[in-house]
């Protein structure tokens, strides 16, 4: 049996940002930055609203 973890063992790893084996707050601060510097692009009056599913309840 194996005990390693893919992303279709975990959904959460794709939150897994910087790739140390766990969600953590360093990753959602990532998350954030790259939502940020996906925005500065778009027009002002566009909102666009980013949501990082924690619990996996989806």
């Amino acid at each position: 049996m194996s005990t390693s973890t893919t992303s279709a063992e975990a959904p959460s790893a794709k939150y897994d940002l910087n790739g140390d084996g766990s969600v953590s707050p360093i990753d959602v601060l990532l998350l954030v930055n790259r939502a940020n510097e996906a925005q500065e692009n778009l027009n002002a009056s566009v909102a666009t609203v980013i949501v990082l599913d924690v619990n996996g309840d989806g």
